[in-house]
């Protein structure tokens, strides 16, 4: 939310009651969904610094869409990148159709829905 959003739903006014008290409390919790959610960006900004995670930090921040959250998430969840080909990593989160071809006819379905279902999700949210 913007701050003329925020600066505009501040200056709603509500006759009825219930209706201003059910306004402050949702705006309450989306305020407070809003710092919690800082709070717990830094922290994971913070358990990402150490020299450990840097290179490969480094190299998924080059992408597209991928935030210090989705990157962390990658590393995390994949361990050590070095045992994965370029081809092998898109299997392992599940970024690779499924292929039933026999002989002459090749057809190509859907994403899979075998290997690491939490990297998958990072990669298709960071898109």
């Amino acid at each position: 939310m913007d701050r003329g959003t925020e600066a505009w739903l501040r200056s709603l006014t509500f006759d009825r009651v219930g209706v201003r008290l059910a306004f402050e409390e949702a705006f309450d919790a989306v305020l407070a969904t809003r710092a919690q959610r800082a709070r717990l960006d830094a922290a994971i900004t913070e358990l990402a610094a150490p020299p450990v995670f840097a290179p490969v930090m480094g190299r998924l921040a080059c992408l597209h869409g991928v935030s210090t959250l989705t990157a962390f998430g990658l590393v995390t969840e994949i361990g050590d990148w070095r045992r994965f080909t370029g081809a092998s990593i898109g299997a392992y989160v599940s970024l690779v159709p499924a292929d039933s071809s026999s002989g002459e006819h090749r057809h190509q379905g859907a994403i899979t829905k075998t290997g690491n279902s939490d990297g998958q999700r990072l990669l298709v949210e960071a898109a």
